[in-house]
């Protein structure tokens, strides 16, 4: 799906981990953290409209209930590449790591470049499942050597 041409109004950053989700809302500039599980999610994206961008980078599956809630909600998401956010955030003189700065450098990432980003859109099934045992086997013959 193509970015739209107007600008949201806000930009919330996800910093998604494997059991919490820290949420960086940048028009209040607030930070908080909710539980990575689905009722905590759906009531998440319940409090937020369709003017909204929600920005959050691959984290090797974690990030797939957020965007999946996002999209029955019908609020636009972009997942972004991890070594671009993290390069951005280099460009703004950023060096500390930590989940709130994470989450609030993807709310600016997503503020600064939202007419750029593209919207996520799930894969259809078959690739999706064909990803999933190309990952598996991956991992069984790493552990294998």
């Amino acid at each position: 799906m193509p970015p739209p041409s107007n600008p949201p109004t806000t930009v919330i950053g996800c910093d998604v981990g494997k059991a919490h989700i820290h949420i960086h809302d940048s028009r209040t500039r607030r930070t908080s953290v909710i539980n990575n599980d689905p009722s905590h999610i759906a009531t998440f994206s319940r409090q937020l409209d369709a003017t909204c961008l929600v920005v959050c980078e691959a984290t090797g599956g974690y990030e797939h209930a957020l965007l999946t809630a996002m999209l029955k909600a019908a609020i636009p998401c972009h997942r972004a590449d991890g070594n671009r956010v993290k390069a951005f955030l280099r460009s703004l003189g950023s060096m500390a790591k930590t989940d709130r700065i994470d989450a609030a450098g993807l709310a600016a990432y997503g503020r600064e470049r939202h007419a750029t980003l593209t919207r996520w859109k799930p894969l259809d099934g078959t690739r999706d499942q064909v990803g999933q045992l190309v990952r598996t086997r991956l991992d069984r013959v790493a552990t294998r050597a």
